[in-house]
């Protein structure tokens, strides 16, 4: 934006035709919807399988999901499957950077399904299911970890029909496939052969009977499995296949490898032989996916036989580990000759079943049910034993299962700010809550209740039904009439269908009464009185503020989690106290208090020794740096100083000076600019563009001229004065953005009502700006005629034009300028004593941000000099916002400006006001904002709006 002393000239513009750009719908900020991947439904760390059902239609044709993979092993595997289709739907996987992985895109209502391996671990993906044609509801299945050695999901890609003799069918298994199913129907009892053959690399085999239609591949569901490894061939023939439908599952071991696999179906008659014949060989069914500890309920099929003319198979042996006491009972059904059932367990571990080892028999003859009931059976590993009685042969349904004495399996309760502390919570802060149980089949809910000297004094938090949590989160700031500071014994209590209640172990936590002590725009200097009770808060704002411990510094235990030794401004951020919406370093004494900081620069101690936080440079100019200082820069610098995933875009004069001019690129990096041959930042004396961009990103810690806000971000030159349009200049940006998987903060250095149809239409422009909401944010020039930001008319090239708009798009900004009206110098850094609104800077309804003006800025001839006008202020705006987009890239333009509006400092009337808008920008709040948001996105949103501490 231009001092109000110059004009602002319109050059003549080409029409371009209108981009068609997807448009993402947002939720009001503060609640995601689905509809965008930075509003992604969390799945967590996808271990094992979930489940969700939800539909697409004309008005919501996608919807995210995000998940991340775990670190345990195949915990690089995914298995996807997406089914109950009415329409034409697909599904697509992205990583964390949003380059495609795979998708799976079948026509009509075919199911889709994605099998993939290699996946990065420990890192998120992104889930998006697509309307294609009609509405439809979906069920969407994943699963990863164990259960993903084998796919457990049963998308139906290849259905073979009735199964005739020798059918044969080939394909082709890799990282970006890793499972193929092939469904076939068998109209009553049969042999099934079925063999792979034609390996390059290690593939499996295994035949499922997906018994409730699930498509989950539950307990009791996987007939058979070979793995033979290597390239040999796998093969099984199985006996005694009833009417119904299967499914024959191939599955990547190592490698990719063609394959050709073969089917056939004969008459037949019996039961398949499974190789569990003894202790070694017995089937681990304990736990889901038949491994780990049995928790709740099982059933299991199978069959043995006792005559050796038909098919000798007298023993069944099946594996179960209980982790802690159970109540045990088992039951074998369906018998259709006499079989018997033990239970035993091993006890010298030496695969045999020695005396005393058998805890559990039923014998009861004939074809009546046998049932065994143990209670109190304590931890460890154990076998049941089918066996068929005499020269018998019957098929069997086993039935059994465990429910934990205590019903917790595990059970923990703590601080929820992640300050190391676990055990003391700041009151109105929040605790997290885990648990899981050992044998869930009868839990009707789970309550948190809290107690004090023995008498209950609130319950917490209730959770119907017998699910495992992780990371419930329990608001304090609900109960602080009567959570008030002191020692709480924490208990979780679990009830049944009965009525019947089971405790877990009591958990004392310490809940700590605090102090908050708020700075304002200028520097400010407080000493911790030794009177302050265990917690204090302390919000330092802008300015170079001072914070005197009064302790020596040995009695400072730790800061984020380490000493102060070796302290580095620039690694210092990887621990953080997450509270009051926002995140803050915290400090621990010897004497047991909790101090909390935010926008503090400096540390004092009892000795007189002082301790430097934020980042500083050493350009020759930095110290007289006021705008960083006023808006706490140095201090985000501490957090980020600028990414490769964010593109900033100057909307100005440009920044390369024509031949001949004598004007040049100083104090720049030229690598990070991005300009073409329309640039020749000609209009002005100085270079116009070039000093806005110097604000925003000149080259920093490079020992001369200033520091710029975002030190590395690329910078996209635009000259929308003697270059491009401007509606061509956003597109261009946008396009750039989108190409490399950018953010893009553009920085408009334009006034006055002509910008508004520059190269197109206001509703072209409008439809740019909202289409893209997504990924682009704009901070606009207020303007500098000193006029109403509604009155267009009394001086029209003066007005806000394109920074109104920031009244019906939320990823607008119309940016006022800031002023000091006194200066003094603190540790050698220049600050404000006392700002106003500048008298040229616009006002009204339509303000929303004031940013510094008067900053020392390098011009094209290489002068460092004073820059003013709203055109000063904008670059400072758009700098802080890329460095907001930095650390938390899964903010919308929406998103952003809300959180830098949440956590600017009030100027001016309390609230937000027509002379200074919501007021001034805070970098170092509003970057901490945006760092919980995303480090723990539920416990940061328990406050939203001006209610987050900053």
């Amino acid at each position: 934006m231009f001092p109000n002393s110059a004009p602002s000239p319109l050059s003549d513009l080409s029409n371009l035709s209108v981009v068609d750009t997807s448009v993402i719908n947002r939720d009001v900020f503060g609640f995601f919807s689905d509809n965008s991947r930075s509003g992604a439904r969390s799945m967590g760390t996808l271990d094992g399988t979930q489940t969700y059902r939800d539909s697409v239609s004309s008005s919501d044709t996608v919807d995210y999901y995000r998940f991340r993979t775990g670190t345990a092993y195949n915990s690089d595997r995914l298995n996807l499957s997406l089914s109950n289709l009415t329409g034409d739907v697909d599904v697509t996987l992205y990583d964390k950077n949003d380059n495609f992985v795979m998708s799976s895109s079948r026509i009509g209502t075919n199911e889709e399904g994605i099998n993939v391996s290699n996946l990065n671990l420990g890192q998120d993906y992104y889930i998006k299911v697509s309307r294609y044609s009609g509405d439809s509801s979906y069920t969407l299945s994943a699963s990863t970890g164990d259960y993903a050695r084998f796919s457990n999901l049963l998308n139906l890609e290849n259905d073979l029909g009735t199964l005739s003799v020798n059918q044969t069918k080939t394909g082709y298994l890799s990282n970006s496939n890793s499972a193929d199913n092939y469904s076939f129907y068998v109209g009553s009892t049969r042999t099934v052969s079925v063999s792979l053959t034609g390996l390059s690399n290690d593939a499996d085999l295994r035949l499922i009977r997906d018994t409730n239609a699930n498509g989950i591949v539950d307990d009791g569901e996987e007939l058979i499995r070979t793995t033979t490894g290597g390239t040999s061939n796998e093969s099984f023939s199985l006996e005694g296949i009833t009417s119904g439908r299967y499914i024959a599952q191939v599955s990547q071991y190592s490698g990719s490898t063609a394959y050709t696999l073969s089917l056939n179906s004969l008459s037949g008659a019996g039961y398949a032989l499974e190789n569990n014949n003894t202790l070694a060989t017995a089937a681990d069914i304990g736990g889901a996916g038949r491994s780990g500890n049995l928790v709740g309920s099982r059933s299991y099929e199978g069959w043995v036989s006792g005559n050796s003319n038909f098919y000798l198979d007298r023993d069944d042996f099946q594996r179960f580990t209980i982790g802690t006491s159970s109540d045990f009972t088992a039951t074998l059904t369906g018998l259709t000759g006499d079989a018997d059932l033990q239970v035993i367990r091993d006890a010298n571990y030496n695969g045999i079943v020695d005396a005393g080892e058998v805890i559990g028999v039923s014998a009861s003859g004939s074809t009546l049910s046998e049932s065994i009931n143990l209670s109190n059976l304590s931890a460890g590993t154990y076998y049941l034993q089918v066996s068929a009685y005499a020269s018998n042969s019957s098929h069997y349904t086993l039935n059994f299962s465990a429910n934990a004495i205590n019903k917790f399996d595990t059970a923990s309760i703590g601080d929820a700010s992640g300050d190391g502390s676990s055990s003391s919570v700041f009151r109105d802060g929040a605790l997290k809550v885990d648990f899981d149980f050992a044998g869930t089949a009868n839990i009707t809910n789970v309550r948190l209740e809290a107690r004090r000297d023995g008498v209950l004094v609130n319950t917490l938090g209730t959770w119907d039904g017998g699910s495992d949590r992780r990371n419930a989160i329990v608001n304090l700031d609900n109960y602080s009439s009567t959570m008030t500071a002191g020692t709480y014994e924490m208990q979780l209590i679990a009830r049944d269908s009965s009525g019947t209640e089971y405790l877990a172990s009591t958990r004392t936590i310490d809940i700590i009464d605090w102090t908050r002590t708020n700075g304002d725009l200028t520097s400010n200097a407080w000493t911790l009185d030794s009177a302050v009770g265990s917690g204090a808060v302390y919000l330092g704002r802008g300015g170079t503020d001072i914070l005197n411990l009064g302790v020596s510094r040995s009695e400072v235990v730790g800061f984020n989690g380490n000493s102060l030794t070796g302290y580095n401004p620039l690694y210092s951020t990887y621990s953080q106290a997450l509270f009051g919406g926002t995140s803050f370093d915290f400090i621990s004494l010897a004497d047991g208090r909790e101090i909390y900081v935010q926008g503090i620069e400096q540390l004092q101690f009892s000795d007189g020794t002082s301790f430097n936080l934020s980042v500083s440079t050493n350009d020759t100019a930095f110290g007289q740096q006021w705008n960083l200082h006023v808006s706490d820069v140095d201090s985000a610098w501490r957090f980020t100083r600028g990414s490769s995933g964010v593109l900033l875009s100057s909307i100005d004069t440009g920044v390369l000076g024509p031949v001949g001019s004598g004007r040049g690129v100083h104090d720049m990096t030229s690598g990070r600019l991005i300009t073409d041959a329309t640039d020749d930042d000609n209009y002005g004396g100085n270079g116009h563009g070039h000093m806005s961009i110097s604000v925003m990103s000149g080259a920093a810690n490079n020992g001369s001229g200033i520091a710029g806000i975002n030190w590395n971000s690329n910078v996209y030159v635009n000259d929308v004065y003697g270059g491009v349009n401007l509606r061509q200049a956003v597109l261009d940006s946008i396009a750039y953005a989108r190409a490399n998987n950018q953010r893009v903060v553009f920085q408009g250095g334009i006034q006055g009502e002509a910008w508004l149809n520059s190269g197109g239409t206001q509703a072209e422009l409008e439809a740019l700006i909202a289409n893209n909401s997504d990924i682009a944010f704009f901070a606009v020039a207020a303007g500098n005629g000193n006029l109403n930001m509604s009155d267009t008319t009394t001086n029209p090239g003066l007005s806000g034009g394109v920074a109104r708009l920031q009244g019906t798009h939320r990823n607008v900004m119309a940016v006022g300028a800031l002023t000091y009206t006194g200066l003094e110098t603190v540790n050698g850094l220049t600050n404000a004593t006392s700002v106003d609104r500048a008298s040229y800077s616009n006002y009204g309804a339509g303000l929303t941000l004031m940013a510094a003006t008067d900053s020392i800025a390098v011009n094209a001839f290489g002068v460092q000099q004073n820059f003013n006008g709203t055109s000063c202020a904008n670059p400072n705006m758009a700098g802080i916002a890329s460095l907001v987009w930095s650390v938390n890239r899964y903010l919308s333009g929406d998103q952003l400006r809300q959180v830098m509006t949440d956590t600017a400092m009030d100027l001016g009337t309390t609230g937000r006001d027509d002379l200074f808008g919501h007021g001034l920008v805070n970098a170092d709040a509003a970057v901490r904002r945006a760092v919980a948001m995303d480090r723990n996105y539920d416990v940061a949103n328990l406050r939203n709006g001006r209610n987050v501490f900053a």
